[in-house]
């Protein structure tokens, strides 16, 4: 996501074409990288009962986000040009800041697996009615 956010905020400083359409690949990418992250981590933050709940409201607000976004640059992209680019921007890399700071559950849950079985795996064979001789 910092990448989209920087690529974002130079669209401001381009002046050919061919320029717009490196730096619009890049953003686009980033974009797309981030939104597939996004979803895969979202799973693993919300316990097993709620996680479809959960997704819901990831998606939801990122659908009320787009809305919300379509008609604002509308308004904005006819009086002030700069205002869209640099706040689409600025919210792009606060995400990506706010990436880091995502906590890591599924290491937690190892960590306490290990403190329960003091580091000893343990290892369960199935009842298969197989005679050992």
């Amino acid at each position: 996501m910092l990448v989209g956010g920087i690529s974002s905020g130079s669209f401001y400083f381009l002046a050919s074409s061919l320029q717009n359409l490196v730096v619009a690949s890049i953003f686009q990418s980033g974009m797309i990288i981030a939104n597939m992250t996004i979803g895969s981590i979202a799973v693993e933050l919300y316990p097993t009962t709620v996680v479809g709940i959960g997704l819901s409201l990831i998606m939801f607000s990122g659908r009320l986000g787009a809305m919300t976004s379509s008609y604002l640059f509308g308004y904005f992209m006819d009086t002030h040009c700069e205002i869209p680019i640099f706040v689409v921007a600025a919210v792009v890399i606060l995400g990506g800041i706010l990436g880091f700071f995502i906590p890591r559950r599924s290491l937690n849950i190892l960590e306490r697996k290990k403190s329960l079985t003091n580091g000893i795996e343990i290892h369960v064979l199935p009842n298969m009615n197989v005679k050992i001789r």
